[in-house]
């Protein structure tokens, strides 16, 4: 078969154009992970308190306790976020760490920072800011994606198009 000076030309400009195609003009992406072996900044804070380290586990997986030299056991992410929010100006912070039983089978535990109108859900090892919402009946807090709405030791948990899911407060 004898190829044209037309048909050459079209060959040659499709296989151009399909060899472009699978280049890249994009420049590579720099790693952005965090490097291996950072510290923890609930647990250096709880050893500059003078705290002392210790791991607990519970139904939920590990927490880290920190025990401080008053002989007080404090969860070290509460210690933590109740200095940063001390450090802000905020004077006595009033904070309630709840622990929820979900069904099915899951545990999560909800910081209130009642003074601040705000809440931490920590889940899975995740650890998610909310902001309180306004409520006809009960509590609403949100931060779009995620929101946990109750009342009393009842608490529905939304993750994004998830189904909820219904908890009930230990006792």
């Amino acid at each position: 078969m004898q190829y044209t000076a037309a048909m050459k030309h079209w060959i040659l400009t499709v296989s151009t154009a399909a060899l472009a195609a699978c280049t890249s003009t994009q420049a590579p992406q720099k790693n952005r992970t965090a490097p291996v072996g950072m510290a923890n900044p609930a647990s250096q804070h709880c050893v500059a308190q003078g705290g002392q380290l210790r791991v607990e586990k519970t139904d939920s997986g590990e927490i880290g306790m920190c025990r401080l030299p008053d002989g007080s056991d404090v969860e070290e992410w509460t210690l933590f976020r109740s200095s940063q929010v001390a450090a802000s100006g905020q004077v006595n912070v009033n904070v309630n760490v709840v622990e929820y039983q979900c069904e099915p089978d899951q545990h999560i535990r909800v910081s209130y920072f009642i003074d601040l109108n705000k809440a931490e859900l920590e889940r899975n090892g995740t650890v998610m800011a909310l902001q309180e919402k306004p409520s006809g009946s009960g509590f609403i807090y949100s931060n779009g994606p995620n929101t946990i709405r109750g009342k009393g030791d009842a608490l529905t948990l939304e993750i994004g198009r998830m189904a909820p899911i219904e908890c009930k407060a230990k006792q």
